[in-house]
């Protein structure tokens, strides 16, 4: 049977069993703690070689896109050109109706 001379070591090992096992907690959030630094840190790394590419390929678009927009402008101006002559023979024709007809 237990004493009451004895309760003063019983609570102070009963403490020291506390302590170790908040530490040994302790312990492992910090083991953690670190691992997902480590883990942070070479995400970034991997980040701003990702972020380097983007900024590259970011610029072949956008010559891309300058290249697409001169050559939509000549497209356009050819179709203008085009529109204006087939006005212009429309007017021709609407002139002359037989001119269709008439051998060359």
């Amino acid at each position: 049977m237990i004493s009451f001379s004895d309760m003063p070591v019983l609570t102070a090992f009963q403490d020291q069993l506390i302590l170790e096992r908040i530490l040994t907690k302790l312990y492992h959030i910090a083991m953690g703690i670190e691992g997902n630094t480590e883990t942070v840190m070479e995400k970034n790394e991997e980040l701003v070689g990702l972020r380097e590419a983007q900024e590259a390929h970011n610029q072949e678009v956008e010559s891309a896109r300058a290249v697409q927009a001169k050559a939509r402008t000549a497209v356009m101006q050819k179709e203008k050109g085009i529109k204006k002559a087939e006005k212009a023979l429309e007017a021709k024709v609407r002139r002359n109706p037989f001119m269709i007809l008439a051998p060359k």
